[in-house]
């Protein structure tokens, strides 16, 4: 029996970064063009903007398929509590890609940001370079930036949770991982 296929998925409408054991990738959309704008027709403008979003939703939900297909487990980062005005957006996407998901009958974790950087780090609140240079120092494959980082660290505590760690595990990746909740594998 082959081992299980764990990814992780850290979810932005901008990059998504993605981790399996020895990769990661990017899910990048494109920006928006002067020729989905219209600044003299507000109207128009937001309809060429709900054109654009859905654009970049159908995007990240064809290219997200091609990576989670055949996954066991997929862990995505959860929301942050102190959200500014687009991550409503992120939070629409986060539960899109949890119904797609749930619909592809492919089990899925939702780790909290502060409890992934417990994991990574040790610290719950340490910067985006801190959980990048912890990254790199685990993964000698790893040369992404902040988005893979996150999407490797996720990952990690997937097969962690699985009983199949990436290496050893210390008290506070310990700690990290009784704070989440975990899917019985076979379920979604």
């Amino acid at each position: 029996m082959p081992p299980p296929k764990v990814l992780g998925l850290d979810l932005s409408l901008t990059c998504t970064g993605l981790a399996g054991n020895g990769w990661t990738d990017t899910i990048a959309t494109a920006e928006r063009r002067a020729a989905q704008r219209d600044r003299k027709d507000k109207t128009r403008d937001a309809q060429l903007r709900v054109a654009y979003n859905h654009g970049r939703l159908d995007t990240i939900h064809h290219r997200l398929h091609e990576f989670v297909l055949g996954a066991d487990l997929v862990v995505i980062e959860g929301l942050a509590f102190a959200a500014k005005d687009n991550d409503r957006q992120n939070a629409g996407l986060s539960w899109m890609v949890r119904h797609w998901l749930w619909s592809w009958a492919i089990p899925y974790a939702t780790v909290p940001p502060y409890t992934l950087k417990q994991f990574v780090t040790g610290i719950g609140d340490a910067d985006k370079e801190l959980v990048t240079k912890f990254i790199a120092d685990w993964f000698p494959w790893f040369d992404g930036g902040h988005d893979e980082a996150d999407a490797a660290g996720l990952m990690a505590m997937g097969y962690a949770h699985l009983g199949l760690p990436l290496g050893p595990l210390l008290e506070h990746q310990l700690t990290a991982l009784s704070k989440s909740a975990w899917p019985q594998l076979g379920t979604a």
